[in-house]
């Protein structure tokens, strides 16, 4: 196996741990302030990480300051919380097949934006993820509207 399919791996290990406990604490505090705290402890992490741990020169144009943050919030913040309120109004499992449509989005996004090729083992693939949520929403649409 190598590093970067171990890491992968890893990655998503840790991701599920991360969401199972997320739903258990969002029965017990607000969503929005759980997404402010794992935000803090994670970027401080990460930026000790980035800093420390791999040497990479911590060296910013001004330019680049605004779309970083822009990115940041999009990115990082909102998609964060949306995820947790989702984790807490429908529960780990559906949450997580439809943010599992991150790829198609993203899929789309690279050809409209990046003008990336496209396969139609890709596109066959999108149509298959978007069928299945479908499928699971059709069957169970419960939802728990807070």
């Amino acid at each position: 196996m190598t590093s970067q399919i171990f890491y992968s791996y890893l990655s998503v290990f840790f991701w599920g741990i991360d969401n199972n406990l997320s739903r258990m604490l969002i029965e017990k505090a607000e969503v929005a302030k759980i997404a402010q705290i794992k935000s803090a402890i994670g970027g401080a992490i990460m930026f000790v990480i980035a800093i420390f741990g791999f040497g990479i020169p911590f060296s910013l144009e001004e330019s680049q300051i605004i779309p970083i943050l822009v990115l940041g919030m999009i990115g990082f913040a909102a998609s964060l919380y949306f995820f947790m309120q989702s984790l807490k109004r429908i529960s780990t499992v559906r949450t997580v097949l439809i943010f599992s449509m991150a790829s198609v989005f993203g899929l789309g996004a690279s050809l409209i934006f990046l003008h990336e090729q496209i396969s139609w083992y890709q596109i066959i693939a999108a149509i298959i993820m978007i069928l299945g949520i479908w499928m699971m929403n059709r069957k169970d649409p419960t939802i728990n509207p807070i």
